[in-house]
C-alpha cells in the first residue's frame, strides 16, 4: 500500500482529494484530528485497496489458520450479516466489507466471493459512500448466480 497512510493534514501528497461539510464549501480540516490513528483517518487509493484484499485473502498478511480465525464471525448484526475482527461480513461469507465515515468522508471496500469483485466506494462528503454502495449491490443483486449473493 504504497500511496495510503496516516497523513498529517499539513503534508498531504499533492493529489489528496479534501474532504467536505454538508454545505460541499467548507472543508473538514477542523473538524478531525490533524493525523488520524488506529479509530479512523486513514488516506487510501483503490489500487491499495485492492492490494489490501489480494494480499490478505491470498494469505501474505495472515496465515490461513489466522485469517479463518480472523474473519470468524464474533457478533451477529442480523440473520444475514455479522462483525470479524474489523471486517462485517455476510454470516455465508459471500461478501467481506470494510466500511466507515467520518466528518467529510466516506468508505465502502467490499470483497464479493461470486467472481472474486472487489468494490470500493471512497467520498470526500460525510456517508458520501453508502448511497453509491447500496446502488451498486442493487445493481448486483440482479447480475449474480442467487447462491453468491
Amino acid at each position: 500500500m504504497s500511496r495510503s497512510g496516516f497523513y498529517a493534514f499539513n503534508d498531504l501528497p499533492t493529489d489528496t482529494a479534501n474532504g467536505y461539510l454538508e454545505d460541499r464549501r467548507t472543508t473538514n480540516i477542523y473538524h478531525l484530528p490533524i493525523r488520524g490513528g488506529g479509530d479512523g483517518g486513514m488516506y487510501a487509493t483503490t489500487d491499495d485497496l485492492q492490494r489490501l484484499w489480494d494480499s490478505f485473502l491470498s494469505h501474505e498478511i495472515l496465515s490461513e489458520r489466522l485469517t479463518r480465525e480472523y474473519l470468524q464471525t464474533r457478533c451477529a448484526i442480523s440473520g444475514t450479516t455479522g462483525y470479524g475482527c474489523g471486517i462485517l461480513k455476510r454470516l455465508d461469507d459471500s461478501m467481506l466489507a470494510l466500511e466507515g465515515v467520518d466528518v467529510g468522508v466516506g468508505f465502502s471496500s467490499q470483497y464479493l466471493a461470486a467472481g472474486k469483485l472487489i468494490v470500493n466506494v471512497l467520498s470526500n462528503i460525510t456517508d458520501g459512500a453508502a448511497d453509491m454502495r447500496d446502488a451498486l449491490h442493487r445493481y448486483l443483486e440482479h447480475r449474480l448466480p442467487p447462491n453468491t449473493r
